[in-house]
C-alpha cells in the first residue's frame, strides 16, 4: 500500500474538512413530524451533497489552478476547499444544463465541431 505525502494528506484534509464543514452548515428545514420518505429523501441529498464536494474538490481543483490566472500551484489547498464548499451547486449547474450542451462544449474544447 502506498503511503501518502504530506501535500497529498493535507489536500485531502482540507477538502474532507470543507465538505463537512459545508455539510454541517447547511440549514435544512425540519418538519415537527417527518415521513420516511422524507427522512431517506434528506440522508440521500445530504450523501450526493458531500460526494459531489469531494469529487469536484479533489477533480476540478488543478483546471481551476489552470484557467484561472488568479491561482498559483501554491493555492490548490484554497481552490481545494472553494470547490469543496461549491461542489454540490457546481455537479447542480452541470446536469442542468443538459448533456447536448456539455457534449458540444467538449468537442468545441477539444478542437472537433460544435
Amino acid at each position: 500500500m502506498a503511503v501518502m505525502d504530506a501535500e497529498t494528506l493535507k489536500l485531502w484534509a482540507a477538502i474532507i474538512a470543507s465538505v463537512v464543514v459545508k455539510f454541517l452548515l447547511t440549514d435544512d428545514e425540519l418538519e415537527e413530524r417527518p415521513t420516511r420518505a422524507r427522512i431517506w429523501q434528506r440522508r440521500r441529498r445530504a450523501i450526493g451533497g458531500i460526494l459531489a464536494g469531494i469529487l469536484i474538490a479533489y477533480f476540478g481543483y488543478e483546471p481551476v489552478i489552470r484557467w484561472v490566472p488568479v491561482f498559483t500551484p501554491e493555492d490548490k489547498i484554497v481552490v481545494a476547499i472553494g470547490l469543496g464548499f461549491t461542489g454540490e451547486h457546481i455537479t447542480r449547474w452541470l446536469i442542468g444544463i443538459g448533456p447536448d450542451f456539455i457534449t458540444r462544449l467538449a468537442a468545441r474544447l477539444l478542437g472537433g465541431q460544435s
